[in-house]
């Protein structure tokens, strides 16, 4: 398929999860396993012209001769027509959208445009529910039903009218504020309003609230596709009802604004969004997984890498939605990413054997392998086998330059000090935390942590046993395997930085994880952790020591058992998620 295409004026945006699949698996005559395709979930914005010459994205002239620009961001209505013809009435006037360009719709007015008003005034002529009306649908049978400010009403074909009592078992609802109504393929009758969402199935309702997983309750409208996904519009994102549940839609990556005016579904099941910022669309396309990990591999090559070893990281973008001056500078967790990052990249070699799968997952191991390197013989001692978090190049203009980060005053010893008297009293005050490699061409980040090693052991028998296939390369992953582990082991399972102690968080130590207090809720992660990592080094090193020390662990120490809770968990609010991946890893 053709690559999806992510600008500044479209912004398209892929749900991370695939849906069913639309075929089964195929028995190839090669051999190979073929995969069908999935609906993958993706976003379109469209934003006005000033908003894409505000945010630099282009030049006025530019604007001027986009065909996608809006004339207007400000869209109060959105209505599909023939030929799926997409209509949004703006401050501006009328827009029209015939699936290439935005123009304004000179030959036919607002009132011309079914679907533009979601009240049939006409059908409601004589009617009066009481207070204001804010939706109206017909079904087959011609009842209509109107949600209104002072409740959901039926409205028989003889004019005769009924409020709606919604009863779901003990519950009894007298709904208000009722801002969208309709009625899907099987004449279910839909409504939402701030007491939460009801359909009617045949004699009985079934009524939706946060605690049966609705998402949110400021309603703003409603709308049915011919697939029956019904598209709920709120002051805050978009809401989505499926076969498979609640799906919450907000944010730049869904919408180019979080009020959703109005909702119109097109003959394909696309639903276009008329918001306070543009005109969004969501749909599904046929997609196989590998169509899907091509789009994210072209983005992560373009955006996320930093230094000449490619360490794969986040990227910062001056104007949320658009990728208009992105960036990415260095963090504690370059090593982690990376190997996360790398062993997806095995996983494809050894799915695929695509070369290009295997040459990512050579360039993440090198760059974690430097990791290990990059200390050695340097500014200062470091023990064998201790890993830096991170890397930044030295500049051309030395080390004294502005770039330098032990400048940074959080990392002065009086900054380190001032953030152990506020913030953590752990924290450790050593200079410097940033030492020189020892062609000084690098500045290596110090003090790593427990999840930055929880990454390399990921990764490095991923690697080792789907990529690595020479014995000259699997050798190279022996000696860093084998020379962290042994850094451990020497240090009774503590990382040694340059100050003689160990770093604030790769503690691994029978004495601290059993018997210090600070350290008791560390105890069954870090004791997994360190089990996996001895686990991982016998299994490449071939070394029984290894497996000697697995044994020691757990018989005199009892570092089973404490892997039995992994995680101690505080309270509502008190997760940290961080935990669940170095666990999952």
């Amino acid at each position: 398929m053709s690559k999806l295409k992510i600008s500044a004026l479209c912004f398209f945006a892929m749900a991370l999860g695939a849906q069913s699949a639309s075929s089964q698996l195929i028995q190839s005559a090669t051999n190979q396993i073929e995969v069908g395709t999935y609906p993958q979930e993706i976003s379109k914005s469209f934003y006005s012209a000033k908003h894409l010459v505000d945010i630099g994205a282009m030049s006025e002239e530019e604007a001027a001769r986009s065909a996608e620009a809006l004339p207007s961001a400000d869209i109060s209505g959105i209505a599909v027509g023939d030929g799926d013809k997409v209509y949004a009435l703006s401050d501006q006037g009328l827009l029209v959208y015939n699936g290439q360009r935005w123009s304004m719709e000179s030959s036919k007015k607002p009132e011309d445009i079914t679907g533009l008003n979601p009240v049939d005034s006409e059908s409601l002529r004589g009617i009066d529910v009481g207070g204001e009306v804010y939706a109206s649908a017909k079904n087959a049978d011609g009842e209509m039903a109107v949600g209104a400010d002072n409740g959901l009403f039926i409205i028989d074909s003889d004019g005769s009218v009924t409020e709606i009592f919604p009863q779901d078992g003990s519950r009894s609802w007298a709904p208000t504020g009722v801002k969208g109504v309709g009625y899907d393929s099987k004449g279910n009758l839909w409504f939402c309003s701030p007491q939460g969402v009801g359909v009617s199935k045949g004699d009985g309702w079934t009524l939706f609230t946060g605690e049966e997983g609705l998402p949110y309750n400021d309603f703003t409208c409603l709308a049915i596709g011919p697939d029956d996904k019904v598209w709920f519009g709120t002051k805050i994102g978009a809401i989505r009802y499926d076969d498979s549940g609640w799906h919450y839609r907000q944010g730049q990556r869904w919408l180019p604004g979080d009020e959703v005016r109005d909702i119109a579904i097109d003959s394909k099941g696309n639903a276009w969004f008329a918001t306070d910022e543009g005109v969004g669309k969501i749909g599904f396309v046929p997609m196989t997984l590998a169509e899907k990990a091509d789009h994210y591999e072209e983005l992560i090559d373009k955006y996320n890498r930093r230094t000449e070893y490619g360490y794969v990281l986040e990227a910062h973008t001056e104007v949320p939605g658009h990728f208009i001056g992105v960036t990415n500078h260095d963090s504690d967790n370059d090593g982690l990413w990376t190997a996360m990052y790398g062993a997806g990249e095995c996983f494809a070699y050894g799915a695929t054997k695509d070369p290009e799968a295997k040459r990512r997952a050579k360039q993440a191991f090198e760059a974690l392998r430097f990791l290990s390197v990059v200390p050695v013989g340097g500014e200062v001692v470091q023990q064998p086998g201790f890993v830096a978090r991170t890397v930044i190049p030295v500049p051309e203009e030395g080390v004294n330059s502005d770039k330098n980060p032990n400048f940074d005053r959080s990392y002065t010893p009086r900054g380190m000090q001032r953030n152990r008297g506020s913030n953590d009293t752990l924290w450790k005050v050593y200079y410097p935390r940033w030492p020189l490699n020892k062609d000084k061409t690098y500045w290596y980040k110090t003090d790593t942590s427990s999840d930055e090693l929880d990454g390399h052991y990921f990764f490095y028998p991923q690697y080792y046993d789907l990529v690595a296939e020479t014995e000259q390369e699997k050798e190279r992953v022996r000696e860093v395997v084998r020379n962290i582990t042994d850094h451990l082991i020497r240090n009774d399972y503590r990382l040694i930085d340059h100050d003689g102690e160990p770093t604030r968080w790769s503690d691994y130590s029978p004495e601290n994880l059993n018997h210090n207090h600070d350290w008791y809720n560390e105890r069954g992660l870090k004791s997994l952790s360190v089990l996996s990592y001895l686990t991982v080094a016998k299994h490449i090193t071939g070394d029984e020591k290894y497996g000697e020390e697995i044994v020691r662990l757990m018989k005199d120490y009892a570092y089973n058992t404490n892997a039995m809770v992994a995680k101690i968990q505080f309270g509502v609010g008190s997760g940290n998620q961080s935990d669940d991946e170095m666990a999952i890893m």
